[in-house]
């Protein structure tokens, strides 16, 4: 092409106002929106039109990174733009009582999202003692079951959105709406069986996929899971499938998660072993690997692995695993990770310390966790938390990458890694905050937030009556969801 013909070709400024807003609103997310603010006056007033806001956090509620709205609260057309900027805010920073944040609301302010490490490393929000505020409290009453031995009977999870929790009820999983009902009940396929971890992704609208993972108590063990597909709306369940697992001697040695069609459950033992499970073509596949805190992303795995001493993070394809996946009902044929010489992994290694390699952290004794939230400012970016201590040992650390997963390729950046004073997490936000149990013989959570430990004056307390073991954070809310002796209890803060 031509100079000139270059040259003519009309750029976003020759457009009318109209045919901007209109790109602004229906084809960029929220990173497009703030670099195109930086451009120029007119395009810094276009930035900051409502109806642009309006649009780009629509979109977030659609994707249920923000709760959807409660009964007496407002509708998003009637907040401002700095109400709107606000909400996407909360997010990148966390709640406001958690952080001591300033209440003036700019574009400029989500700036800070874009620079991961600045954001983590931000100086310490000033010592307190009080508890954070609460700005809701959702409580549901449930009538306890007899607890089957030796089922954990308290682990409790919001789903995406807010609008649904799942509960464990003594081996049986439940469904509950916030509106205070009860419209679910799993039954187990086998009988005499009990869940011991579940999982849960939306696949529709309304609809959610749900993993569980069960063993028999009834005589000899038996393991196995199972996969459900429920309409929240109608109430209504159907069973997927049903398979078998290995019995690796161990109670409650179930890790699991959900992604899309896929879903994934590590059994913990002598050796690691994991069934990737896709539920919509009913075919599997068996790995043994030195494999820790598995997580899935649109079309890839993520998860830590061993190799020797070293640790390292690893992002894989799904469609690596094309040629290994076998029928359901076939025996399983399981395959070593560290054999698939020709699985296109993209690592970051996990820095370690020389103590560390070679000394309390043996690699039977590791015990990593991993979470993973995608940015809900910028498609194909994630945040990734790995966990790292020794079961029983209390020198461990916490280290936070960022994954890039977009047409040009896939990448990791190190971020920081960061000694860890405070206790287990229970799980991490977005933003950077964790909530830990700080307690020895009963459950003491509190909040951490981003940055250096050395600074214990900087965690903050909950007032949590009545919590039993299990807690679970919502990763871009920060709702806390928890189960007492008769009720399950959400809680939201300011």
């Amino acid at each position: 092409m031509s100079s000139q013909a270059t040259a003519n070709r009309p750029g976003l400024l020759d457009l009318v106002e109209d045919v901007i807003l209109l790109i602004l609103t229906d084809y960029c997310d929220i990173k497009s929106v703030l670099q195109l603010g930086r451009t120029n006056k007119y395009l810094h007033h276009l930035a900051l039109v409502h109806d642009v806001w309006l649009s780009l956090v629509a979109k977030l509620v659609e994707r249920r990174i923000i709760d959807v709205r409660q009964p007496g609260s407002e509708r998003l057309e009637d907040l401002s733009t700095n109400q709107l900027i606000d909400k996407v805010k909360r997010i990148m920073l966390g709640p406001k009582t958690w952080s001591h944040q300033d209440s003036g609301s700019s574009p400029n302010v989500l700036d800070k999202g874009l620079h991961l490490n600045d954001e983590l490393v931000r100086p310490a929000f000033p010592p307190t003692s009080t508890p954070p505020s609460e700005s809701r409290r959702t409580v549901l009453r449930y009538i306890p079951r007899e607890t089957p031995l030796g089922v954990w009977d308290d682990m409790t999870t919001l789903l995406p959105g807010g609008e649904y929790a799942l509960f464990l009820n003594s081996g049986r999983l439940e469904c509950w709406s916030i509106s205070d009902k009860r419209i679910w009940m799993h039954t187990c396929a086998i009988d005499g069986a009990s869940v011991m971890d579940f999982a849960a992704d939306f696949v529709e609208k309304d609809q959610v996929v749900i993993l569980t993972c069960q063993s028999t108590w009834n005589g000899s063990r038996k393991n196995f899971v199972e996969v459900t597909i429920l309409d929240l709306k109608n109430a209504k369940s159907r069973l997927v499938l049903v398979e078998p697992a290995p019995d690796v001697g161990y109670d409650g040695m179930y890790t699991s998660a959900v992604g899309g069609k896929i879903a994934v459950v590590t059994m913990h033992g002598a050796t690691i072993t994991t069934l990737l499970i896709n539920w919509s073509t009913l075919t599997y596949v068996g790995l043994k690997a030195s494999t820790h805190g598995i997580a899935l992303i649109p079309g890839y795995i993520v998860f830590t692995f061993d190799r020797g001493v070293d640790l390292f993070l690893a992002v894989c394809p799904l469609a690596s695993f094309d040629k290994y996946w076998v029928g359901i009902n076939e025996p399983p044929n399981y395959i070593l990770l560290e054999d698939l010489e020709d699985l296109p992994l993209v690592c970051a290694d996990v820095p370690l310390t020389p103590e560390q390699r070679t000394g309390y952290l043996m690699i039977r004794r590791r015990k990593v966790d991993l979470w993973v939230c995608q940015s809900p400012i910028e498609p194909g970016v994630f945040r990734v938390w790995v966990y790292l201590g020794t079961t029983g040992g209390s020198r461990v650390q916490l280290g936070v990458y960022q994954l890039i997963v977009q047409n040009s390729g896939i990448s990791w950046e190190s971020m920081v890694v960061q000694r860890v004073v405070a206790g287990f997490p229970f799980g991490m936000l977005y933003s950077g905050h964790r909530v830990v149990d700080a307690g020895r013989f009963k459950v003491i959570p509190q909040i951490v937030p981003p940055g250096p430990e050395s600074d214990t004056a900087r965690v903050m307390p909950f007032n949590l009556p009545g919590c039993r073991d299990c807690i679970h954070v919502s990763p871009y809310s920060g709702a806390i969801t928890y189960s007492t002796d008769e009720h399950i209890v959400i809680v939201h803060y300011d």
